[in-house]
């Protein structure tokens, strides 16, 4: 399959449809997750967390926090967090 191929609406649908996944097999749900986002300087209840995700229509930054929340860490995350901004590494 050539994902460079793939429409936008595919793309959102097939990046939810792992979110969801990637929570159902860490038993992590919406009020843990906003939880876990607090915790990290996310601020955002269980109900507006659900309606973001299942809009469909976030930002890479925000699926690279939530990712982090749930300690899903492809390899290639950790390179994208090198190249945070200096003022704050930790």
């Amino acid at each position: 399959m050539d994902l460079s191929t793939l429409p936008e609406d595919a793309w959102r649908e097939a990046v939810v449809n792992y979110l969801k996944e990637a929570m159902r097999a860490k038993g992590v749900d919406y009020p843990e997750l906003a939880r876990r986002l607090s915790a990290a300087g996310l601020e955002m209840d269980r109900v507006s967390l659900a309606n973001r995700i299942n809009r469909k229509g976030f930002t890479a930054a925000f699926l690279l926090q939530v990712m982090a929340a749930l300690d899903e860490r492809p390899e290639w995350l950790a390179q994208v967090a090198e190249h945070r901004p200096q003022d704050t590494k930790t």
